[in-house]
């Protein structure tokens, strides 16, 4: 610090100390010599204790040899720096003793030695008189005790040798008075910078927490004890950077717990005060409640977290917030199936246990309270490695100043315009006179009651190469230039300036290494909502206007996140594509990123803006997983889905899924009994054996009504689980007929327009069942205990059917063959345009299926699909249902779509540290706020101004 009499000087232990003036430097080593000793308050210390140890003595002699001087000069000092407005704050506790001492001493011949050490003590109060340097010289004299304490015991010890001094026996009374007034007063200031460190240290720990709220409600305490504005707050936190440091270790050692706890708890008392002073936040509190979530999520029954938490917040205590670990306990009692979903059932439950909201808060004020240690520190060990979060960021035009880009702009290719995901089905078309040609070997098709037409055609293709997706091209991007992963993240690191470091002065590179920095340690140690970590994903903009302004990383092999179990190739070669690069430390939600379309209405906005029409509001989440360091990918609940694309590699399918191939959109109404469904699973294996019995019964094989003749000999086993057995009884005349009906199903699918190459196992499995598998004579069975097997007219029964493979059924719900259910049974089915494809999905206006372009696989006990490496990809819907689905991990070389965007996946690492500060978005919020408020009464008085000089005129004009 450049000053006269006081700064800045180094110790032993790294911590700032007071430079005080010449004249009180031999009081540092004495003080801290008496450390040990207990201190003694003000009002208790012997003045004769203090007398020897100045560096005079005033006696008779003094003012005899002429040893004495006028106090005016100094007392006017001193009475400017302590006493009146125009004081310093920080000073003005002392303005009681101040005031007596110069109005005693003024006029009066006082020794020299005196004058000497009142004028130190007037430099010493003057280093503080900068309003930039409040703040840090109350921090100086909370931390070097040694040097405060000799100032306190100088001016003690001068004002009892003056009170005793024979020259000035006539104003002793008084001095005595000043005396006791100056204990009192320097005790109140040194409560004062105690009071000054613990809001600065809690400060910091709330940054390091990441509460805003109360953050907000700190730095308006600092001002209040500063009596400043925001920017004049800014200014004095900016010369902090010593104490930060220090807090930092404290924080990383779990120290000064009892302090921090005792902070906390008053300042969410005083949160809980100003919410229910605030009339309009109250009168939304005290009511019932029930309109909030009509509000925001009207025709909604399930949502997402983030979308819920910011509603809340808008909705009741919009001016206020809500503190990090309220936002905790609120979503313990909402988000209880799933940590990122909130149902209404829920709410209303917990309204209706709450009675009101007001209610509920305090009851989650109380909860915290309760709990209060461990909302301080984590459970874990201090050097433990450990992560929490804060969201994502995404870079974009603040890059374009760097360099030109190098990158050629993407163009639009020529097609159609642009369609809805799940609506691009082709022209009506002929209908074929035998539904049977639809129908390959191995593939069971049965018609569903619908009012669209069906094409029943499979036409010729006539070109070669499969078109790009329609719905996903786009026009000219302007992406940002082409940078190299370190100089992204130091540009982001120096772009980021903290709020502890004034302008000018250099940044601490956080560079990982052996240990740690400081900040990321205490960041580990405290119950904190941001994360440790230098983990960052990046999106690749295939396709949308997300990409404009995107800067193209090259990403080096050294900072890709490889993991044991990908397959997929390793980075570090140059791509083309703009990028997108998400954190979990800089969005306003904790882990996660919010991508949706923006709106008119200034609530549950976005963090990215998808800008085409077919975007929901909110559509997709970007989520980090702290306890398993990995970030996942969720639909929000969004109208058009969000999907994430099959690899080549073969993915168990469910009942369920939702797949999209090219135009044409199918869902998995059973997928053989595998997953995790099995409700669903009983009603699938009645409903194949009523298909099955369709296929005996009906006149076709292909697209066939079921038929409404009694059973025939076909085991349900078939399409079942072999320890099911259930049987149909048949009668003699139907056990007769069945073989020609067979053989005219047979003969059907022959004579089709695409030959058979091959019998499928479901028509071997139809012409004979194995003999292995029959009921032996006199064997108990599962649902028919009669040692006998016999029918009722008193023929043996035909031996039960079984298939090698489940049935697979799938419903088309878009595209040229929507309407149509499908089922498999076939261990190896291939869908695509291709003649050749096992289903064929063919649109002579939209060739955006590739000739193979998917494949369906049964292996093991399980259904499984992988892509044929198409053009347009095969992807699955992640939630079905209009509602928020669950996040699934993502890794390097994955791709997702959502709208008209295609995104590409890639994990890398930060070559350094990069911890965003909440309480640097809180100072920026409150100067803003200042502006417009000052702004507000300028116009105020401006228009008040305005008013009276008319009314002034119109009063000359009618004299």
């Amino acid at each position: 610090m450049a000053l006269k009499n006081f700064g800045l000087s180094g110790s032993s232990q790294g911590m700032p100390r007071l430079k005080l003036p010449a004249f009180f430097s031999p009081w540092r080593s004495k003080v801290a010599s008496d450390k040990r000793r207990p201190e003694q308050p003000a009002s208790e210390r012997d003045s004769s204790q203090l007398a020897p140890r100045l560096a005079w003595a005033v006696d008779a002699s003094c003012a005899s040899n002429g040893c004495s001087a006028d106090a005016s000069d100094v007392c006017s000092t001193l009475a400017r720096l302590c006493t009146g407005s125009q004081a310093p704050a920080l000073f003005r506790c002392l303005g009681g003793s101040v005031d007596l001492i110069c109005e005693t001493l003024n006029g009066n011949e006082v020794p020299m030695d005196a004058v000497s050490t009142l004028t130190a003590a007037a430099e010493f109060l003057a280093a503080g008189e900068s309003c930039d340097q409040h703040l840090e010289f109350l921090l100086l004299a909370h931390s070097d005790k040694a040097a405060m304490h000799g100032f306190v015991r100088e001016m003690e010890g001068t004002l009892s040798v003056l009170c005793k001094s024979p020259s000035l026996r006539g104003i002793a009374p008084p001095l005595q008075d000043a005396l006791g007034q100056w204990r009192s007063d320097i005790e109140v200031f040194q409560e004062r910078c105690r009071e000054a460190w613990e809001l600065h240290a809690y400060f910091v720990f709330l940054d390091l927490k990441g509460d805003q709220t109360l953050l907000k409600l700190v730095a308006k305490q600092l001002m209040g004890l500063l009596e400043t504005s925001p920017r004049g707050l800014i200014a004095n936190l900016a010369r902090t950077s010593p104490w930060v440091e220090s807090a930092f270790e404290i924080l990383a050692s779990k120290g000064e717990r009892a302090m921090l706890e005792q902070r906390h708890e008053q300042a969410l008392q005083t949160w809980l005060a100003s919410v229910m002073v605030n009339d309009k936040e109250n009168a939304m509190l005290q009511g019932d409640g029930q309109q909030f979530w009509d509000a925001y999520f009207c025709n909604f029954y399930k949502i997402t977290w983030p979308d819920f938490e910011e509603a809340f917040q808008q909705y009741f205590i919009h001016q206020s917030g809500l503190p990090q670990d309220i936002q905790e306990r609120l979503r313990a009692r909402t988000a209880i199936a799933s940590r990122h979903h909130v149902a209404r059932h829920v709410w209303d439950s917990l309204l209706e246990t709450s009675g009101r909201p007001m209610a509920l808060l305090e009851g989650l004020v109380k909860e915290v309270l309760l709990d209060l240690p461990a909302t301080i520190y984590s459970n874990a060990p201090a050097s433990k490695s450990r992560s929490k979060s804060f969201g994502g960021i995404a870079f974009g035009s603040e890059f374009s100043s760097l360099g030109k880009s190098s990158v050629p702009q993407v163009t639009d290719l020529p097609g159609s315009t642009q369609r809805p995901p799940g609506l691009a089905w082709g022209p009506d078309s002929e209908k074929s006179s035998s539904a049977a040609s639809l129908a390959a070997p191995g593939v069971l098709m049965v018609d569903l009651p619908t009012t669209v037409p069906v094409g029943a055609h499979r036409p010729r293709t006539s070109g070669t190469i499969t078109a790009q997706d329609p719905r996903l091209r786009m026009g000219p991007i302007e992406p940002g230039p082409r940078m190299e992963w370190d100089r992204f993240v130091a540009h982001l690191c120096t772009n980021t300036r903290p709020w502890w470091v004034a302008h000018g002065e250099p940044l601490t590179d956080m560079l990982p290494g052996q240990q740690d920095p400081t900040q990321v340690q205490a960041l580990r140690s405290v119950n904190s909502s941001i994360i440790a970590t230098r983990k960052a994903l990046i999106l690749r903009v295939a396709s949308g206007d997300l990409a404009h302004n995107c800067p193209v990383l090259d990403i080096p092999a050294s900072a890709a996140v490889r993991r044991e179990v990908e397959s997929h190739p390793a980075l570090g070669t140059e791509s083309k594509l703009p990028a997108i690069v998400i954190t979990p430390n800089s969005t306003r939600f904790s882990c996660v990123t919010k991508f949706g379309r923006a709106t008119h209405r200034q609530t549950l906005l976005p963090d990215l803006v998808m800008k085409e029409p077919i975007a929901s509001r909110s559509h997709f989440n970007v989520v980090y997983e702290p306890k398993t360091d990995r970030y996942q990918v969720m639909d929000a609940g969004s109208k058009w889905g969000t999907f994430i694309k099959y690899e080549t590699t073969g993915k168990n399918v469910s009942c369920g899924d939702w797949i999209r191939i090219g135009n044409a959109e199918l869902v998995i109404r059973y997928c053989g009994g595998g997953c995790k469904r099995h409700s669903q699973h009983a009603h699938y294996r009645l409903h194949s054996l009523s298909v099955a019995r369709s296929v005996y019964g009906g006149s076709s094989f292909g697209l066939m009504q079921p038929s409404r003749r009694p059973g025939f000999g076909l085991m349900q086993s078939a399409f079942e689980d072999k320890d099911d057995d259930v049987e149909l009884l048949e009668s003699e005349e139907q056990k007769q007929g069945a073989s020609g009906r067979y053989e005219q199903c047979v003969t059907m699918l022959a004579g089709g327009s695409v030959p058979a190459a091959f019998s499928s196992s479901f028509e071997k499995m139809c012409y004979q069942a194995h003999a292995m598998q029959a009921s032996k004579p006199g064997e108990k069975t599962r649902m028919n205990s009669n040692p006998t097997s016999v029918t009722s007219s008193g023929s043996p029964r035909k031996p039960p059917m079984s298939l090698p493979v489940q049935p697979l059924e799938i419903d088309f719900l878009s595209g040229p063959r929507m309407g149509q259910r499908v089922m498999v049974t076939d261990k190896v089915c291939t869908v695509g345009r291709g003649d050749s494809s096992t289903i064929q999905i063919s649109d002579p206006m939209l060739t955006n299926v590739s000739r193979t372009h998917c494949i369906f696989t049964y292996v093991g006990n399980r259904w499984q699909i992988s892509d044929n490496k198409s053009t347009n990809g095969t992807w699955r819907r992640l939630s079905c249902v209009l509602e928020p689905s669950e996040p699934i991990d993502v890794s390097t070389g994955e791709s997702f779509l959502a709208g008209a965007h295609e995104l590409h996946v890639e994990e890398v690492e930060m070559s350094r540290w990069w911890i965003p500060s909440s309480a640097s978005v809180v100072l920026k919020d409150l100067q803003q706020e200042h502006r417009e408020v000052t702004s507000h009464h300028v116009d105020g008085r401006r228009s008040a101004s305005r008013s009276g000089n008319k009314a002034g005129s119109h009063a000359q004009s009618s004299q």
